[in-house]
C-alpha cells in the first residue's frame, strides 16, 4: 500500500516534532528555508563553550519535551540549572527575588515584606487578597471565557487584587518577560491557563497557589531542565532520528505558495520547483503562514495576521572574574540558592550567585532581563570568566529594532553597570537578534485560535508552533504532536492499527 505524502513547511521544534510523529505512517519532507534547523533553539560556540543564543531550558511540568529528549537518548545529558534563585532591579535598587511566588503572584506576604520589592503600602494592599470573601474569577466568568464572549488581562485580573505595584514590580517582569508582552495587553486565560483554572470560584488567589512552589527560589527540585551540549542537542539529535527513519530534511528550500491540484493534492511552489503532497503541515510564523494560505483561504489568512509579534535581541558578555564589582556578590547573597550544583562550576561562578535579575517595568529600562550564564550553567563558562547574556526588546518597544548592534551593547552594558556596577571591557560579546519572533497572546486570543483551527481543518491544512497554543518548547511539541496525529487517523480512519506511529 502506497504511504501518503506529507510535507513539513519549518524546520523548528514544531516541525520537526510533527515529522517525528509521523514516522513510518507517512513518507515525511522537512522543508527549511534557512540554512540550519531548530528556528529559535540556537546554540554557538561562545569562548569556546556552549552558548545558548535562544532558550536554554524547558518546563518539565508539560512532560512533552522530557519525554521527546527520552525518546531520542538524551536523558542522560539533561541537567538542571545550578541555581535557581533570581534577584528584581525594582524601585532603584537590586533585591531579592521573594519566595514562593507562581509566574510572578506572590503566595507568601512575609517573604514579600522582607524582600522590600514593593513599598509597605504595596504589601498591605496584598493583604486584601487573604482576607477576600468573593472570588476574583468567577464561574460565571469562566464560563464567558470559555465561551470567547470574554477575555481579560493579566494586568485587569490581578492589579484589581493586588494592586499596580505588585504587578508593574513582579507579575510584569516574569510573565510579561516570558511573553515580550506587556501584561496589561496579554489574554490571562491564554498566556496562564492552568493558573486561571486554579483560581476560579477560589476567595484568595494566594491560598488557591501557595501550593504550587514555582517560585525561582523554590528549595525543591527544578521545574527546568537544559541539556549538556546546549538545546540545539536536541534539535540535532532529533534531525539524525528523523532521517534514520527515512524523513528527508532539505533546508535552504523556501516555500512561496500555496494551492490545491485538480487532483485534490497540495501543490507548492518551491525554489526548486513544484512539490506535490497529500497533506501539509505548515510550522511556520502566523505571518508566513497567513502569505502560504492566502490563496486557499482569505479568511484564514485574516486570522493568521492578526496575530501580532514582538522583536528581542540579547547580548551576551564574558568578563574576568576581577572584574566584577566585589559588592555585587555581597548585594546578592541574600538570595537562597547560592551553592553551585555541578563539578564544572569554578569559584568565579559564585560572583554572581543566582540565575539573574529581572528588571522591573518602572525602571524603564530597555534590557528586561539578565540571565547569570556562567552560574545558571557553568558549562558555559572557561575558568575564571564569568558570563552574562542581557535580553532587550518586548511588544511596543522599537527600540532594539532601530538600533544597530554597537549602539545596542552600549546602552545595554550601560544599564549593565547601573544594576551591576560592572563597568569594565568585556572580554567578548554576542548580539542575537529576534524580529517578529514572539506571538502576542492578546485579548481574544484563544477564541482566534479556535476559529483558526476550525478553519485550519476545513482547508486541510495543519497549523502548528508557538503562535496558537503556548509558546514553551514542550508547549510546542505537544501541539505539534497532536495535529500529526490527526493526519494519521485521516490517513487510517479505521483505527485497524494497520499503521503506527511508533510512539
Amino acid at each position: 500500500m502506497t504511504r501518503p505524502t506529507v510535507l513539513v513547511v519549518g524546520g523548528g521544534i514544531s516541525g520537526l516534532a510533527s515529522a517525528w510523529t509521523l514516522r513510518g505512517v507517512a513518507d515525511v519532507t522537512v522543508l527549511e528555508s534557512t540554512d540550519r534547523l531548530g528556528g529559535k533553539i540556537e546554540t554557538t560556540t561562545f569562548r569556546s563553550r556552549p552558548l545558548d543564543l535562544g532558550p536554554d531550558a524547558f518546563i518539565v511540568r508539560n512532560r512533552a519535551g522530557l519525554a521527546l529528549c527520552e525518546e531520542l537518548g538524551l536523558g542522560p545529558d539533561l541537567i538542571e540549572p545550578s541555581s535557581r534563585s533570581a534577584a528584581i532591579y525594582a524601585r532603584g535598587h537590586l533585591r531579592a527575588f521573594p519566595e514562593r511566588l507562581v509566574f510572578g503572584i506572590p503566595t507568601d506576604v512575609g517573604a514579600l515584606y522582607r524582600s522590600h520589592v514593593v513599598s509597605p503600602w504595596g504589601v498591605l494592599r496584598v493583604l486584601r487578597d487573604r482576607f477576600a470573601r468573593h472570588p476574583l474569577v468567577t464561574r460565571a466568568l469562566a464560563e464567558e471565557v470559555r465561551a470567547g464572549r470574554a477575555d481579560p488581562t493579566v494586568g485587569e485580573i490581578l492589579s484589581a487584587r493586588f494592586g499596580p505595584m505588585v504587578v508593574s514590580s513582579l507579575i510584569d517582569p516574569l510573565i510579561g518577560g516570558i511573553n515580550a508582552s506587556d501584561v496589561a495587553k496579554l489574554s490571562f486565560s491564554s498566556a496562564m491557563p492552568t493558573i486561571f483554572d486554579q483560581i476560579v470560584d477560589q476567595p484568595s488567589v494566594m491560598r488557591a497557589l501557595r501550593h504550587r512552589g514555582d517560585a525561582p527560589s523554590d528549595s525543591s527540585g527544578s521545574i527546568f531542565r537544559g541539556l549538556r551540549g546546549g538545546m540545539s542537542t536536541m534539535v540535532d539529535a532529533l534531525a539524525d532520528a528523523l532521517r534514520g527513519h527515512g524523513t528527508k530534511i532539505v533546508c535552504g528550500e523556501s516555500v512561496l505558495a500555496l494551492s490545491r491540484g485538480a487532483s485534490g493534492a497540495f501543490v507548492l511552489e518551491c525554489d526548486s520547483g513544484l512539490r506535490m503532497a497529500d497533506a501539509v503541515i505548515l510550522a511556520t510564523p502566523a505571518f508566513t503562514s497567513a502569505d502560504l494560505v492566502a490563496t486557499l483561504s482569505p479568511e484564514l489568512a485574516r486570522e493568521l495576521r492578526a496575530i501580532e509579534y514582538a522583536g528581542v535581541a540579547t547580548a551576551t558578555f564574558a568578563w574576568q572574574r576581577d572584574d566584577i564589582p566585589r559588592k555585587v556578590a555581597h548585594e546578592l547573597q541574600s538570595l537562597k540558592d547560592q551553592e553551585i550544583a555541578t563539578g564544572d562550576a569554578t569559584s568565579s561562578a559564585v560572583l554572581l550567585p543566582g540565575s539573574g535579575v529581572l528588571v522591573a517595568r518602572d525602571a524603564r529600562m530597555l534590557t528586561t532581563a539578565t540571565s547569570f550564564t556562567s552560574t545558571k550553567w557553568p558549562r558555559s563558562a572557561v575558568r575564571d570568566e564569568v558570563v552574562v547574556r542581557a535580553s532587550a526588546g518586548r511588544h511596543g518597544d522599537q527600540r532594539v529594532a532601530t538600533m544597530g548592534d554597537d549602539e545596542l551593547v552600549l546602552a545595554i552594558r550601560e544599564e549593565i553597570a547601573q544594576v551591576l556596577g560592572i563597568t569594565a571591557e568585556p572580554l567578548e560579546v554576542v548580539v542575537k537578534r529576534w524580529p517578529r519572533s514572539f506571538p502576542q497572546y492578546g485579548a481574544g486570543h484563544a477564541e482566534r485560535v479556535r476559529r483558526i483551527d476550525a478553519i485550519a481543518k476545513e482547508t486541510g491544512i495543519g497549523l502548528v508552533g508557538a503562535a496558537y497554543h503556548g509558546i514553551g518548547i514542550p508547549s510546542c511539541i505537544a501541539h505539534a504532536q497532536e495535529v500529526a496525529e490527526r493526519l494519521v487517523e485521516q490517513f487510517n480512519p479505521r483505527g485497524d492499527g494497520s499503521e503506527t506511529t511508533g510512539r
